[in-house]
């Protein structure tokens, strides 16, 4: 017997619009300032689910742009709704096109949305023996679940995914599948403009159909309704009831042609894709698609000059000597050497200090045949506390509160490589030094894992001499990054951004860190009193006019995606 084929819908219209609005409070934009983070959202699920489920079919639906048969059924279908904001709209469209070049089918039906045509492919491709499995967000789809139909239900904004089958759909919701129509008839969808029955929420169409069965046999024995007020709802709301049931089911008979062979993914992904995620600066996008574009490792260049440039200081002359340095120059990159990740709870290890381009000085602070550490701090205070010496590093909040912790104070900041990336490139997923020097410099750094090779040591356990090479090494990287990362700012027109906002940011946060938030501890007892006393009240209040209007105002479309979310 031939193996089930397995077939992914994917609900792209709506997923492009959840992608869209999980981003809304920090979206991502391209250097010219255009949003794409739809775009970034939707093809991260998409990579997702290729990594996940390895799909060998697949096809992306699309609502179309006209009225449907709902709309005929009930005018107001969709009234409340605002419309997509434009740079959305471009997002979908550009989305469509992208998907074709990069070797994804696409299917649009006009008249219909895409649940319905979904819902179409999905029971024939059920009838076949194969298996379907539909992408999306929204709780109707979960009426189309059968033993050859499952939904893989996005959830959390954008961030979590889970197989829905029948038996998971009667445990979570304790109804069956086909019964979902009937929960989402009583309770209606704001979404949607889908009216329900007015006083009925999730919870309670959930017990009524769960005891009762179906929409029909509920209302066939409205006398057996324990709740009298819910009886009165139930008869006052009847012709909303079977209306919404009208709407929320999903059709199976749309007249589309297809072939299960059209959705066979071949020759993903399509260069001329990836050139499309190139132009919208979807780089992280780019590298998950094809890694190789990435340059490896072992063909990296070793641009850094020789570790013998790199000095060890350890007396009070050496540090006076370097002190003439520092002062003469413009700049003076600074990395500080630990125990462990947390600034407020590890040793201080060391202090690397770079002013020129290959050129490092470690300072050792403990470490092996560190007899004077504390006598060195005191002597490199002045220059760390100078605030005409200007200092930057990579996530140099993490050495203030080292050196605070040591009792010193850092100024004089002027930049930190860390933030700079993020502004260049808010995307990405992590701003690791290494990582950018790869970017930046196609240069390899030492690892801390090269330096500290077995569990439980750290860095006081090994050689000055190879510390400072791994040390100074960071401070020399941070300071080339830097440079070239302060004209990418400059001409992207985000220095000053940068300069006037997220610099001195750095020690208001560290400030914060360190000294923590005060709490009035006797207050907050009498808050808790009162909040445990009087939530009955509030809970009525919370269904007055007023909070009704803010949900249902269509320019508060927004705020209540963000609350439900």
């Amino acid at each position: 017997m031939p193996e089930k084929k397995k077939i992914y819908l994917v609900d792209s219209h709506a997923l492009l619009y959840r992608a869209y609005w999980a981003f809304i409070r920090r979206p991502l934009v391209t250097t010219s300032g255009e949003n794409t983070s739809a775009i970034f959202g939707f093809m991260r699920m998409i990579l997702r689910l290729m990594k996940d489920e390895k799909p060998e079919y697949m096809v992306c639906v699309f609502d179309s742009k006209k009225k449907t048969f709902r709309h005929e059924i009930y005018e107001k279908y969709k009234a409340t709704r605002l419309k997509p904001p434009e740079d959305l709209n471009k997002q979908i469209e550009f989305t469509k096109k992208l998907l074709e070049e990069i070797g994804l089918p696409v299917m649009i039906k006009e008249g219909y949305e895409a649940d319905d045509v979904m819902g179409t492919i999905a029971e024939k491709i059920s009838s076949m023996g194969d298996e379907a499995i539909i992408v999306s967000g929204d709780k109707d789809i979960l009426q189309l679940v059968d033993g050859n139909i499952r939904v893989y239900a996005v959830k959390k904004g954008i961030s979590e995914m889970e197989i829905m089958d029948g038996e998971k759909i009667k445990r979570v919701w304790g109804v069956s599948p086909e019964n979902v129509i009937d929960v989402l008839a009583l309770m209606g969808d704001q979404a949607d403009n889908i009216p329900g029955v007015k006083g009925i929420g999730e919870k309670t169409a959930l017990q009524l159909i769960s005891r009762f069965g179906s929409l029909e046999e509920l209302y066939a024995n409205l006398d057996k309704v324990d709740s009298e007020s819910i009886r009165k709802k139930l008869i006052e709301g009847k012709d909303n009831a079977f209306l919404s049931k009208k709407l929320v089911i999903i059709k199976r008979d749309v007249p589309v042609e297809f072939d299960v062979d059209m959705f066979r993914i071949k020759d993903f992904p399509r260069e001329s894709g990836i050139e499309m995620l190139k132009e919208k600066e979807l780089n992280t996008i780019v590298a998950e698609l094809k890694p190789e574009l990435i340059e490896k490792e072992s063909e990296l260049k070793a641009e850094t000059p020789p570790s013998g440039r790199y000095s060890l200081v350890t007396s009070t002359d050496g540090l006076e000597k370097i002190r003439e340095v520092i002062l003469k120059a413009p700049l003076l990159s600074i990395d500080t050497e630990t125990t462990g990740k947390d600034p407020m709870d590890s040793e201080l290890v060391g202090i690397s200090l770079c002013v020129k381009e290959g050129e490092g000085y470690y300072i050792p602070i403990k470490g092996k045949g560190v007899a004077n550490g504390g006598e060195l701090l005191d002597s490199i205070k002045p220059v760390l506390e100078n605030r005409e010496i200007k200092k930057i590093g990579q996530n140099i909040k993490y050495d203030i509160l080292v050196l605070k912790n040591n009792g010193i104070e850092l100024n004089g900041i002027e930049g930190d490589t860390f933030i700079a990336a993020y502004l260049l490139d808010p995307q990405k997923q992590r701003y690791k030094l290494d990582e950018l020097a790869k970017e930046f410099l196609n240069y390899k750094m030492v690892s801390y894992g090269d330096v500290v090779k077995n569990k439980g040591e750290t860095l006081l356990d090994y050689d000055l001499e190879e510390v400072a090479n791994y040390s100074c090494e960071d401070a020399d990287i941070a300071l080339r990054l830097y440079k070239i990362m302060k004209e990418r700012l400059v001409k992207e027109g985000l220095y000053d951004l940068y300069r006037d906002i997220e610099v001195p940011l750095i020690n208001v946060l560290a400030r914060m860190e360190y000294w923590g938030v005060k709490i009035d501890t006797a207050y907050l007892e009498q808050m808790a009193e009162s909040l445990m006393r009087n939530f009955p009240d509030w809970r009525r209040r919370s269904t007055s006019s007023w909070v009704r209007s803010l949900m249902y105002d269509r320019q508060n479309s927004w705020l209540k995606f963000c609350l439900i979310s």
